[in-house]
């Protein structure tokens, strides 16, 4: 009888503790979608040079986040900032790669809750403008094209890192509910350990 009893417990422990780490994956992931629409809508005009083995490859900050958002097929969860995506997408069609997309098209924006996201997002603090005391004292300051170089790769991969342990998390809840036959199982635990795989490569890209 007692055993019984911590049964419930132990379930209802397990889901709450689920329950938390999808909260924070969640957060995470709403951060990680603010930081490429930062990318896109500050700098999403402007190139970079991405360094592939002994090559120097220029690239440009927009087609390289909706290139690869397109080819992972991952897809804004934030319903403001999905809207957002949706209108620089649109705009970047018209105007044509390499031109800015101006920011009044969202600050100004029918809806209300992608202004006030707009207004944070290019209102937001970075650290990209060098100081004066630094120049005076000649320490080398990064040029906004060496940290997009950095940033914007890092961002990408850490969204699609995201977008997979939102995956694998699906899929361990679906063998904790005890309901899968044989076969899916099966299928589910060879997903997961393809899915982990691809995870630790997408860690040695950060690091």
């Amino acid at each position: 009888d007692e055993m019984r009893s911590l049964a419930p417990a132990k379930n209802s422990l397990t889901a709450a503790r689920n329950a938390a780490m999808t909260s924070v994956s969640k957060r995470l992931r709403q951060e990680l979608e603010k930081e490429l629409l930062k990318y896109l809508l500050k700098y999403g005009h402007r190139n970079f040079d991405f360094k592939e083995g002994r090559d120097v490859i220029q690239m440009n900050v927009a087609d390289v986040i909706l290139s690869t958002l397109d080819a992972q097929e991952l897809h804004f969860q934030t319903e403001v900032y999905r809207k957002m995506l949706d209108t620089y997408r649109e705009q970047r069609a018209e105007l044509g790669e390499g031109v800015e997309v101006p920011a009044h098209l969202f600050i100004n924006h029918p809806d209300p809750a992608v202004c006030n996201a707009a207004v944070d997002i290019l209102t937001s603090d970075d650290n990209y403008v060098p100081s004066k005391l630094w120049e005076q004292k000649e320490v080398h300051v990064e040029s906004i094209e060496e940290i997009l170089a950095q940033g914007v790769p890092k961002a990408v991969i850490l969204y699609k890192s995201n977008a997979i342990k939102k995956l694998i998390d699906e899929q361990m809840q679906r063998l904790a509910s005890g309901q899968l036959t044989e076969e899916e199982e099966l299928e589910a635990t060879t997903l997961i350990n393809t899915l982990n795989c691809e995870k630790t490569n997408i860690s040695h890209k950060v690091q």
